[in-house]
């Protein structure tokens, strides 16, 4: 037992000058951080840009409603003005819901917090609201849609709100009046 001992403490006084592996070393310690900065930028990057695409498809569809270019006819029509207008958005007619409601500028009450979405896990929910409203009426109207995450076990993929431990919702917001015709 005694000699296993000494070869291992001679093993120890020569590797402890040798060296050999220090690169390998430094690359273990700094690896892992880079790759998971590199990991949630992207992550994060794929999400600004869907959210951008909402955003500015809810304000096409919604400006064009506005100007009376095209009326609300219902749900279908204003979430095609949507989509039309993002297309990055996959899926985006199956995937995206709207929620078109009126509200009273002077005794406002806010929306719901919990955003009515897709879920592709669960079965299709009917349009909670969609209230085209009348001449001069305020109206609010709001698109998500759900995602799943590039990463999901990794990084920001883990910290998003994940519904059903599977997607994060994007939520886009606008108001407009209707105008009198």
């Amino acid at each position: 037992m005694s000699g296993v001992f000494k070869k291992l403490a001679r093993w120890l006084r020569r590797a402890r000058f040798d060296q050999r592996g220090t690169a390998t070393i430094e690359f273990v310690i700094v690896f892992p951080p880079i790759i998971l900065l590199l990991v949630m930028s992207v992550e994060a990057s794929a999400m600004l840009t869907r959210q951008a695409m909402l955003d500015r498809g809810l304000d096409i569809a919604v400006r064009s409603v506005r100007l009376g270019v095209n009326p609300v006819l219902g749900h279908q029509d204003l979430k095609q003005w949507v989509c039309d207008a993002s297309p990055s958005i996959p899926n985006c007619s199956d995937r995206v819901k709207i929620e078109l409601e009126t509200r009273d500028p002077f005794a406002w009450t806010p929306p719901d917090p919990t955003p009515d979405c897709i879920d592709e896990d669960e079965p299709m929910a009917p349009v909670r609201t969609f209230v085209p409203g009348n001449a001069n009426e305020l109206m609010l109207v709001r698109a998500c849609v759900l995602f799943e995450p590039l990463f999901p076990g990794a990084a920001l993929g883990k910290q998003m709100k994940i519904r059903n431990e599977k997607y994060y919702g994007l939520v886009s917001t606008a108001a407009f009046v209707n105008e009198p015709r």
